[in-house]
């Protein structure tokens, strides 16, 4: 019968591509807690900052950050949302000042993380404010967690996204700059090709990230709206 083996009991190898921050942050230290409950299961997680064709690259599931819902044939699932955040090191705070409006950041050295989902500007909307930033040419990166480190030195003010700012935040080694601005909101999405009996290793991985990743922002955004971690 077709609706058996792998279509009912989790094993096998899942291959899943994930976007490089979302995989370091979170779905490297949640593969472990997926092996614990099936073992039967090799997972192989491929990072990188563009999505792959899935079914050119063979995979079974991509976790993907955009805008809007994909255009695609693929089954989705959508996983949360994240938004990013200001950041600097308190380092570079005490030597040239805290930007307490979006305006102020003019006269900061602010970095640029190429994101592939948003343009290079940080656009501010909010509390009667809509104002666009164009960070200078300093330091430019595509991955938010070289982005972090840099900042940490005392490079300059950044752009983070939440899940990457909240463990910088945690640890001191990061402030939150304005922190009554959310900026470039994204939805994670799960997507898998469509079939009539869906494997049950991709269902289960699915099924495992829409329970894990809310609790997991819910905690990072305790933090980031936690005073005590804001300049």
């Amino acid at each position: 019968m077709e609706a058996s083996g792998a279509h009912l009991t989790p094993s096998g190898r899942l291959r899943v591509h994930s976007s490089t921050g979302l995989g370091i942050q979170l779905l490297s230290s949640l593969a472990g807690r997926y092996n614990e409950r099936y073992p039967e299961v090799s997972l192989d997680l491929a990072l990188s900052q563009c999505q792959p064709d899935p079914l050119a690259a063979s995979l079974d599931v991509i976790i993907t950050l955009s805008r809007e819902l994909p255009d695609s044939e693929l089954v989705t699932q959508r996983l949360g949302t994240v938004f990013s955040v200001v950041c600097a090191a308190p380092s570079y705070l005490v030597q040239h000042g805290i930007p307490r409006t979006p305006s102020a950041l003019h006269r900061h050295r602010c970095l640029r993380l190429a994101d592939p989902v948003f343009a290079d500007d940080w656009h501010f909307v909010g509390e009667g404010i809509d104002e666009v930033i164009r960070p200078g040419e300093t330091f430019k990166v595509n991955v938010a967690e070289a982005m972090a480190s840099a900042a940490e030195t005392g490079m300059g003010i950044c752009l983070l996204p939440d899940y990457v700012a909240a463990p910088a935040l945690q640890r001191g080694a990061l402030v939150r700059v304005l922190p009554q601005f959310h900026l470039q909101h994204k939805h994670i999405h799960a997507l898998y090709p469509s079939r009539r009996f869906l494997d049950a290793k991709i269902r289960t991985w699915v099924e495992f990230l829409k329970q894990e990743l809310p609790r997991a922002f819910h905690n990072y955004h305790e933090i980031l709206q936690n005073p005590e971690h804001w300049a």
